[in-house]
């Protein structure tokens, strides 16, 4: 426990809570499976505390900001990821990996859950529902061909580094916060 102390407490001094906390919990599930394996008897870091985490307000945009962006946005398929995202609360990678087959028009709902090469943050599943702004979207979007992603650019599935950069020059250019 002592190292554990001191660990932390240096590691505060370099670098921010939740990585410290990453770092120490890591290290806690190094040493049990080093139990699990019969290397040691027990794991000296076992219920010792984390670094403390200060709550901050996450930022969003406010009302106006929002429609000053949506002014500012040019290509019709990035303004509906931004719409969509927004009135879904959905995740960057849980929108551009949502495909035609999780979507129910009928229940009003669509599926939020793993796949290959796309994993949720927590793993599970969950249904979101679709109010009417989200619903209208997905039912214009429905292509007349058969297509694998909801949201795609000539055929092609987004890139999620691609739309935060897209995003990032479109809040510059209004001069709003970056994070």
């Amino acid at each position: 426990p002592k190292h554990f102390d001191q660990y932390k407490s240096e590691r505060l001094q370099q670098v921010s809570p939740v990585s410290v906390n990453v770092e120490l919990r890591t290290i806690r599930s190094a040493l049990n499976l080093a139990v699990r394996w019969e290397l040691i008897e027990r794991n000296p870091f076992s219920g010792l505390p984390l670094a403390r985490v200060p709550y901050e307000t996450p930022p969003y945009f406010k009302k106006a900001d929002f429609q000053r962006l949506l002014d500012v946005v040019t290509e019709s398929w990035f303004r509906d990821v931004v719409i969509f995202t927004v009135v879904t609360g959905l995740r960057r990678a849980e929108v551009i990996n949502l495909k035609w087959n999780d979507v129910d028009l009928e229940r009003r709902v669509i599926l939020i859950h793993s796949q290959e090469g796309f994993r949720t943050k927590t793993g599970k599943s969950r249904f979101i529902p679709l109010n009417n702004v989200a619903l209208q979207m997905v039912i214009n979007r429905r292509p007349a061909t058969v297509t694998e992603y909801v949201f795609e650019v000539e055929g092609r599935k987004l890139s999620g580094y691609w739309l935060s950069h897209k995003l990032k020059k479109y809040v510059r250019k209004l001069g709003l916060q970056e994070n």
